[in-house]
């Protein structure tokens, strides 16, 4: 079976996977779980209630997700969070 992705955007999907197993993150560990509630929600602070964490400690996980991934993972505002494209593939 073939995926529909360009090779780039498969690049940077194993990238990041590389980038987790390199820093010894555990793939079913908490920033993961974070990072789909915040997509799924579109907000970091309804996503951290329905975790039933405080949105200092989600939004601080989520920060070290995407440092240690090396991409930004969600586009920031006041009022607007957004996927990025690199947001979009590692869903």
């Amino acid at each position: 079976m073939r995926c529909a992705l360009p090779r780039g955007q498969y690049n940077i999907f194993f990238t990041a996977i590389r980038s987790c197993y390199r820093s010894g993150m555990d793939l079913q560990a908490r920033p993961l779980q974070y990072f789909l509630a915040v997509a799924r929600h579109k907000s970091f602070s309804r996503a951290a209630e329905w975790l039933n964490v405080s949105q200092p400690a989600l939004s601080a996980q989520i920060r070290e997700l995407e440092r240690v991934l090396g991409f930004q993972l969600f586009e920031r505002s006041s009022r607007h969070v957004a996927l990025t494209r690199e947001g979009q593939l590692f869903i």
